[in-house]
């Protein structure tokens, strides 16, 4: 059974998004990496932002309910 509902742990995903913003001269947007690839500098060697920008959240294919890994 997982944390945040009764759903086994098998029916739980893990979705990574990083909470960087770009700049860009006409625009802002949010940064679309959608994977924590630590290379252990500190950094995403997928986009190059902090690792501690991305936050980890479980979320159950069943019930659609949600959890905070890592922020």
């Amino acid at each position: 059974m997982s944390r945040c509902c009764p759903h086994e742990d098998e029916k739980h995903q893990l979705l990574t998004t990083c909470q960087e913003v770009i700049h860009y001269p006409s625009e802002d947007y949010p940064c679309l990496c959608a994977a924590l690839a630590a290379d252990g500098s500190g950094k995403c060697a997928e986009c190059g932002h902090k690792d501690t920008s991305h936050v980890v959240t479980r979320i159950c294919t069943e019930c659609g309910c949600s959890s905070a890994v890592r922020e």
